[in-house]
């Protein structure tokens, strides 16, 4: 069995209906903007087949960078969203709360903020929520 991966912007990926067993989302949520996260959201769940799990990893509202823009003044433009021109993407920062909301239709599995140690360029820490969740086989 060979494991397939693809770069692409996951709000132009062309989800397959029932297809997947796990969609992994490692910081991919929080390049875009809130409002689009629940879309997104829909359409792994849409994708993945009964029983299916989704492993995502998110920057909290903890996280240094997050204090670091706000410190700026840089200009929320959704809650906890941000438009970061330098990099010409978007930054998004969840709460626990928040992302229990997203995955409503889920079964948690596992769900922790944390920090967790970095080390491209140097050494640092993010604060981080993870989640693994299961898709149910009908929708309550």
């Amino acid at each position: 069995m060979a494991i397939k991966t693809k770069a692409i912007d996951v709000r132009k990926f062309k989800f397959k209906e029932n297809y997947y067993s796990l969609i992994m989302a490692r910081a991919v949520l929080d390049f875009l903007k809130k409002s689009e996260i629940g879309t997104i959201i829909g359409k792994i769940r849409k994708s993945l087949v009964p029983d299916g799990f989704i492993y995502s990893l998110v920057f909290s509202t903890k996280d240094p960078l997050y204090l670091k823009i706000k410190g700026k003044g840089i200009k929320e433009i959704e809650e906890n969203t941000f438009y970061l021109p330098k990099f010409k993407t978007y930054r998004h920062f969840s709460t626990k709360t928040e992302l229990k909301e997203a995955i409503r239709n889920f079964k948690i599995i596992y769900l922790n903020q944390r920090p967790m140690k970095d080390y491209h360029d140097k050494p640092h820490y993010h604060d981080i929520i993870e989640v693994v969740a299961q898709k149910k086989k009908t929708t309550e």
